[in-house]
Parts: C-alpha cells; sequence; structure tokens
C-alpha cells in the first residue's frame, strides 16, 4: 500500500501489543529505505487491535479499486478499515466487522471448534473462483493449556 502518495510500496505492520503501524518506504521503489513505524490512523485515531496481537492485511475488500485495511485481533475479532480516500492517498474508516470475537471460553480437548478462535492473523483471496475476495483466517485455540491452530475460509456471500 502507498499510503504517502509517492508511487513507492509501504510495509504496514502489527505488533503483539495490538499496534498498527505503517513504516514508509524513504529510498526507491528498488531499493526500500524503511523510516521510522508511524502508527496507521483510522478517523485521526491511532489503529489498535482488539484483545492485542494485529494481524493487518491490505486488500480491495469492497470492490472499489482502492486499497482497504483488514485487521485481525487477538480477541478472534476482524475488521474491516474502508479506504474512503484514493489509491494514492489513503483514508481509512471503520467500515464494520467481518468476524466476531471468539468467545475466549477454553476449549476441551478432543472438542472440534465450529469457528475461528483467538489471535486472528487474516489474508484475502478468491478462495472459490468466483470473482469476489474471501477471507481467510488462522487462528489458535486453547485446549487446556495446549494450542492448536486451525485455518477458517470464510466465502462471501452474494449480495
Amino acid at each position: 500500500m502507498d499510503l504517502d502518495g509517492d508511487g513507492k510500496l509501504d510495509l504496514i505492520i502489527g505488533n503483539i501489543d495490538g499496534g498498527v503501524f505503517v513504516v514508509l518506504n524513504e529510498g526507491t521503489a528498488q531499493k526500500p529505505a524503511w523510516g521510522r513505524p508511524q502508527p496507521l490512523k483510522a478517523g485521526g485515531r491511532d489503529i489498535v487491535a482488539e484483545g492485542t496481537r494485529a494481524g493487518p492485511f491490505v486488500a480491495d475488500w469492497d470492490g472499489d479499486g482502492k486499497p482497504d485495511l483488514i485487521l485481525g485481533c487477538g480477541s478472534g475479532k476482524v475488521v474491516w478499515f474502508r479506504n474512503t480516500g484514493s489509491a494514492q492517498k489513503p483514508q481509512l474508516t471503520l467500515a464494520g466487522t467481518l468476524v466476531e470475537a471468539a468467545s475466549g471460553k477454553q476449549m476441551k480437548a478432543g472438542e472440534t471448534p465450529t469457528r475461528s478462535g483467538q489471535t486472528a492473523k487474516v489474508w484475502v483471496a478468491d478462495w472459490n473462483g468466483d470473482g469476489r475476495p474471501d477471507l481467510i483466517v488462522g487462528d489458535d485455540n486453547n485446549y487446556g493449556n495446549t494450542y492448536r491452530g486451525f485455518v477458517w475460509v470464510y466465502l462471501r456471500e452474494r449480495p
């Protein structure tokens, strides 16, 4: 995502405390030189993942040709920040929740989960080839002091 409109891709990173940061490319497209991390903002406020452990991903979620931010949270919640600016000068606005937070309850050994759990890490791709972006979520679930991860696919519903 080019966050400063200079034609060079910048980094979007999340940290264990839930912070989401942009690291601007102060070099060239061929030879990047990374600046200092700066908090990424939406509506003038720092973006912070619910439950810590931010997992940001940039994709055009609404099909308007502009990159949006999809954020996986430590709580298991996945939220979408719509780009209301342009592709060259993004302006992010919280658009909504794509996946609600996990219950946080500890699962019993051998129990089969029915949805994604905590520490959501996201990817967006057209999983089923229907031309619409789908949400892929990696997670972890606590099984009595044993952690197991799963990968979930949330297919977009037809309008």
